[in-house]
């Protein structure tokens, strides 16, 4: 808050109102006339924060031309002493001597014009009408032009608002008629509305319910924020979908309706490299544990694993990478110990969170709530997945083997079932066609070092031209468990 005041006394909040002890009264026989121009954003947050809205403020907000001051000042003596036969009994007195006139110096090339325009246009032309709107250009190439904007038109900031101001003194009525031409999308790109579409027929038809909530959110660590909120609760960019799924979520249980599962598609940005702000597309999805929906039938209470299953259909329809790595993941949001982070943003374009909302925040619904969020990079929400090729499955039996592995507690499961994955496929290749693995056990507890588990892996045996003899299982089976041994840190159980 900016306020004027003499020695004494404050005077007037800058750009708001004035005090009471400068008004004008019947009395009043001598004034002083001040002309001053304040920072927009500046009056803008005192008007808010006093909550006191004038036809100062008002004026102030939409921003003053600063090199007219002097101007209007000068209007305003003449205007008293034409009226009202006041006489000036000073000169003017200058509080600043150094005035800052607001001008944007915008980097122009000539062809810019032309090309958005889709005509040719003289560079004189050009020229002519920018001097006529009272810009100042300097032709330092033929290509570059400087172009400084006038100090009232603080809303001129790039190269297309030029465009747009030479197009309105050229006149739209001297754009020639051409014949209009119309790319065709090549096999690659697709429309971004298509996969969202997808995803959402496919959460919809999941009994999913879908919410549309502000971009504008109040400030959290790490978000992008605006230079003119209108709230003090929408004040920078959104970094996730799911704070807005939860006040979903608390608006529907305070007014007393059913529990259901909820999702949001939209635009999110994350601070990344430094002060660089990158755009990214996500997907956000809510589920509560319980249900008020009384009914005979049992209600089956979702976990963690029917979110990532979600996490990994979502994945398919967004991109052809292998779902995966999956880590350990912390954030504010979710519950330490019980979340987990799919894939990597810089290298598969994609990064999927995943887990129960913190005990916290989970506190006031009296249940656990299960989050899930997506985020893709714009390009891959416009790009055509690979065509996919289809073989028939085969019609001959599966051979089966179990292995029981020991690992550290803290390394993820689905690293050990890659791994083992890469070992049999480069062993079987030449023999199966279809190589699953499944883990059927997990243990830790007794017999096993305290930072140790046991995973029991089943692996499934397919061929599409015979039914695998056991002679072929076996020494396969063979080969795998010589080449853990050998080449991993796995330790073999039993």
């Amino acid at each position: 808050i900016l306020l004027i005041a003499d020695e004494n006394h404050p005077l007037a909040i800058a750009g708001v109102m004035g005090g009471e002890a400068t008004k004008i009264t019947n009395q009043t026989t001598e004034i002083v006339v001040e002309s001053a121009c304040f920072s927009a954003d500046s009056v803008r947050k005192t008007s808010r924060s006093l909550a006191i809205h004038t036809d100062s403020a008002y004026r102030y907000t939409h921003h003053i031309d600063v090199a007219q001051t002097e101007n209007l000042l000068k209007v305003t003596v003449q205007m008293l002493s034409k009226l009202y036969g006041a006489e000036p009994t000073s000169n003017i007195i200058q509080a600043s001597q150094n005035i800052d006139y607001f001008s944007t110096k915008i980097k122009l090339d000539p062809s810019f014009i032309r090309d958005t325009f889709g005509f040719f246009v003289e560079d004189d032309v050009i020229d002519n009408l920018l001097t006529r709107l009272q810009y100042k250009v300097h032709r330092e190439k033929e290509d570059t032009w400087i172009v400084e904007s006038p100090s009232y038109r603080w809303d001129v900031t790039r190269p297309i608002d030029l465009v747009e101001e030479c197009l309105r003194i050229y006149g739209v009525d001297k754009i020639p008629d051409t014949c209009t031409e119309m790319k065709v999308s090549d096999k690659k790109s697709v429309n971004s509305t298509q996969k969202r579409k997808q995803i959402t027929q496919f959460l919809a038809n999941n009994g999913f319910v879908e919410c549309y909530n502000y971009s504008l959110r109040p400030e959290t660590v790490n978000a992008l924020p605006i230079s003119n909120p209108l709230l003090d609760n929408q004040t920078h960019m959104r970094t996730s979908l799911i704070p807005g799924l939860i006040d979903v979520f608390r608006y529907n249980v305070q007014n007393g309706n059913k529990y259901a599962k909820f999702f949001e598609t939209g635009h999110v940005v994350w601070q990344r490299n430094g002060n660089k702000f990158e755009e990214l597309i996500s997907v956000a999805f809510l589920i509560p544990t319980e249900s008020l929906d009384e009914h005979w039938d049992i209600f089956d209470q979702p976990t963690f694993f029917d979110a990532k299953n979600l996490v990994h259909r979502i994945w398919t329809i967004l991109t052809d990478e292998k779902f995966g790595p999956i880590e350990a993941f912390q954030d504010a949001l979710f519950e330490e110990n019980f979340s987990a982070k799919i894939g990597h943003l810089e290298e598969q374009s994609i990064v999927a969170h995943v887990g129960y909302l913190n005990s916290q925040s989970a506190k006031e619904f009296q249940m656990p709530l299960i989050i899930g969020e997506i985020f893709s990079k714009v390009p891959l929400f416009e790009s055509r997945n690979k065509s996919k090729n289809y073989r028939p499955f085969s019609c001959y039996p599966a051979a089966k083997r179990d292995i029981s592995l020991i690992v550290d507690r803290d390394r993820p499961a689905q690293a050990i079932i890659d791994k083992v994955q890469k070992i049999t496929e480069t062993i079987a290749k030449d023999i199966f066609t279809d190589i699953e693995i499944n883990i059927f056990d997990v243990y830790y507890g007794e017999n096993l070092p305290e930072q140790k588990k046991s995973l029991g892996l089943n692996l499934s045996f397919k061929s599409d031209s015979k039914t695998p003899s056991e002679k072929e299982i076996d020494h396969v089976f063979e080969q795998l468990v010589a080449t853990i041994k050998q080449y991993t840190d796995f330790e073999l159980r039993g």
